[in-house]
């Protein structure tokens, strides 16, 4: 079984490239998967930015959106099914107490 990490760094796409904001943590494989989250809105069967910022939207707007984009982004990884997501929350469980020392 494969464990999984997850690191979570901010960035902007620029001429299909990734600039990220931070450094990429040194401990980091050579290897790495990549799943992008974006705020969109959908007009017209494309996407572009909203015309507000996350702060400026109501909460509850949000997390709906939020919510939406985070199970596309999972589905699109792969994650596809109850059971795969559940294999990944257990692995992600099992990485962080291996990190604490608590396995």
């Amino acid at each position: 079984m494969t464990t999984m990490s997850a690191v979570k760094l901010t960035g902007v796409v620029e001429n299909g490239r990734i600039r990220l904001n931070e450094p990429i943590p040194a401990d980091m494989p050579p290897e790495v998967e990549v799943i992008l989250l974006y705020e969109a809105v959908e007009t017209n069967g494309t996407h572009s930015s909203p015309p507000q910022t996350v702060a400026e939207q109501p909460w509850e707007a949000f997390q709906q959106q939020f919510a939406l984009e985070f199970s596309e982004a999972m589905v699109t990884a792969g994650y596809d099914t109850p059971e795969k997501v559940a294999a990944l929350i257990r692995q992600v469980k099992l990485e962080q107490a291996k990190e604490l020392g608590l396995l």
